[in-house]
Protein backbone atom coordinates (compact mmCIF):
# COMPACT_ATOMS: atom_id res chain seq x y z
CA UNK A 1 0.00 0.00 0.00
CA UNK A 2 2.81 2.66 0.79
CA UNK A 3 4.87 2.03 -2.54
CA UNK A 4 1.49 2.90 -4.73
CA UNK A 5 1.11 5.72 -2.07
CA UNK A 6 4.46 6.55 -3.00
CA UNK A 7 3.69 5.80 -7.15
CA UNK A 8 0.47 7.77 -6.80
CA UNK A 9 2.47 10.55 -5.34
CA UNK A 10 5.80 11.01 -7.58
CA UNK A 11 3.70 10.14 -10.51
CA UNK A 12 1.28 13.33 -10.08
CA UNK A 13 3.93 15.66 -8.15
CA UNK A 14 6.96 15.04 -9.92
CA UNK A 15 6.13 12.96 -13.40
CA UNK A 16 3.33 14.95 -14.81
CA UNK A 17 5.34 18.82 -14.37
CA UNK A 18 8.45 17.24 -15.76
CA UNK A 19 6.60 15.91 -18.69
CA UNK A 20 4.64 18.91 -19.02
CA UNK A 21 7.61 21.22 -18.74
CA UNK A 22 9.62 19.22 -21.43
CA UNK A 23 5.94 19.27 -23.59
CA UNK A 24 6.27 23.69 -23.85
CA UNK A 25 10.06 24.03 -24.22
CA UNK A 26 11.40 22.01 -27.53
CA UNK A 27 10.88 19.12 -29.47
CA UNK A 28 9.21 19.12 -33.11
CA UNK A 29 5.52 20.81 -33.74
CA UNK A 30 3.12 19.36 -36.01
CA UNK A 31 0.72 21.91 -35.75
CA UNK A 32 1.03 25.42 -34.64
CA UNK A 33 0.49 25.74 -31.09
CA UNK A 34 2.71 26.36 -28.50
CA UNK A 35 3.71 23.16 -27.38
CA UNK A 36 6.45 20.59 -28.86
CA UNK A 37 6.78 16.80 -29.44
CA UNK A 38 9.41 14.47 -28.24
CA UNK A 39 9.56 11.34 -29.75
CA UNK A 40 12.10 9.78 -27.68
CA UNK A 41 10.47 10.48 -24.08
CA UNK A 42 7.41 8.88 -25.60
CA UNK A 43 8.79 5.50 -25.70
CA UNK A 44 9.47 6.36 -21.96
CA UNK A 45 6.10 7.88 -21.08
CA UNK A 46 4.05 5.86 -23.10
CA UNK A 47 3.15 9.02 -25.65
CA UNK A 48 2.59 11.31 -23.06
CA UNK A 49 5.23 13.82 -24.24
CA UNK A 50 3.68 14.09 -28.09
CA UNK A 51 2.58 17.37 -26.17
CA UNK A 52 1.63 18.81 -29.93
CA UNK A 53 -0.69 16.37 -30.73
CA UNK A 54 -2.38 16.54 -27.58
CA UNK A 55 -3.10 20.27 -27.37
CA UNK A 56 -4.19 20.03 -31.06
CA UNK A 57 -6.40 16.97 -30.07
CA UNK A 58 -6.91 16.80 -26.33
CA UNK A 59 -10.04 14.21 -26.68
CA UNK A 60 -7.66 12.02 -28.52
CA UNK A 61 -7.29 8.41 -27.21
CA UNK A 62 -3.79 8.36 -28.13
CA UNK A 63 -1.22 11.32 -29.76
CA UNK A 64 0.46 9.63 -32.09
CA UNK A 65 -0.83 11.22 -35.43
CA UNK A 66 1.55 9.22 -37.93
CA UNK A 67 3.13 5.33 -38.39
CA UNK A 68 6.48 6.76 -37.55
CA UNK A 69 5.74 8.20 -33.90
CA UNK A 70 4.96 4.70 -32.94
CA UNK A 71 4.36 4.67 -29.08
CA UNK A 72 4.65 1.28 -26.84
CA UNK A 73 1.28 0.52 -26.06
CA UNK A 74 1.31 -0.05 -29.89
CA UNK A 75 -1.76 1.40 -31.90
Amino acid sequence: MTAALMHAVLYVFVLTPVINGLGHWRGAQNFANTAYNSRALAWVTGGESLHNNHHEYPRAPKFSMADSSLIPHGW
